[in-house]
């Protein structure tokens, strides 16, 4: 707030006007109090508009029910009987096997396994084992790079000067005058 008030202080001393200006920022008065039932009213004269307009962009669309096509009938879920579902003397094996019988001739064994202990075992490194022997130090030549762009470079210069000055194409004006006319039309008035 402190700081608020210095820039306050400061702002009249320069004679602005922004000090007095109401807060922009500001929300009215029992804004708040009638909000959930201001929405609710809104939501529900948009609903009419939305149904308005459908109606007068596509009848056809507007023709169509809004009720649900697919329902469950009341008390559905508890007239069900699923004892037979619980109820098989068949082995899940079995069932399996009626099923597919690819299936269940899958053998169940764990295709992976560890050895017994192997994690009882204390890990040797093989680091700690052998003295490390110094690596190789490869030097790079910095200024091999350089004579390969340069060549490069110059390869692209001779390159681009050869096409721009064999690339023109001379027009005949005995055979196209009209494009010739087009392409050179300052030495056309020669």
């Amino acid at each position: 707030m402190e700081a608020q008030n210095h820039i306050l202080q400061e702002l009249k001393d320069l004679g602005s006007s922004l000090p007095h200006l109401p807060h922009p920022y500001r929300v009215a008065d029992g804004y708040f109090a009638g909000l959930p039932e201001q929405i609710l009213l809104r939501i529900k004269a948009e609903g009419q508009d939305a149904a308005a307009e459908t109606a007068e962009l596509s009848p056809v669309v507007a023709g169509i029910s809004r009720s649900m096509p697919y329902h469950v009938p009341a008390g559905y879920f508890e007239s069900l009987d699923l004892s037979w579902v619980w109820a098989s003397d068949v082995s899940p094996s079995e069932e399996l096997k009626n099923i597919s019988s690819l299936l269940g001739d899958l053998k169940k064994d764990l295709p992976f396994t560890v050895p017994d202990g192997y994690f009882e075992k204390e890990v040797v490194i093989a680091s700690e084992e052998k003295p490390a022997r110094p690596a190789r130090v490869v030097t790079m030549n910095p200024r091999r790079w350089f004579k390969y762009a340069a060549a490069a470079c110059v390869i692209g210069l001779v390159a681009t000067v050869f096409f721009m000055i064999n690339g023109k194409n001379a027009i005949d004006p005995n055979e196209k005058s009209y494009a010739w006319v087009e392409k050179e039309p300052e030495k056309s008035g020669d």
